[in-house]
């Protein structure tokens, strides 16, 4: 089974993916996508849409996995 465990951000993207077969763990690829600061929000949706798009295709991946984003505010 090939999963993409994907950490998301909209400026820094990170995601690793893995090949698990009967107890043995492989990295297939991992890394991030950059977006530039300055770029509108949907450009930059688009370029991680765009290479996210390429990576599942590319390492084959049958499921994907997001972390649950988290953020704490104070008053």
């Amino acid at each position: 089974m090939r999963i993409l465990g994907i950490d998301p951000g909209t400026g820094i993207l990170g995601f690793g993916g893995i090949d698990g077969d009967r107890g043995t763990i492989t990295l297939v690829d991992a890394g991030v996508i950059r977006t530039p600061v300055k770029e509108d929000d949907s450009v930059r949706l688009l370029s991680i849409y765009d290479e996210l798009t390429e990576i599942i295709n590319t390492t084959n991946t049958q499921h994907v996995s997001f972390e649950n984003i988290l953020s704490a505010h104070t008053v």
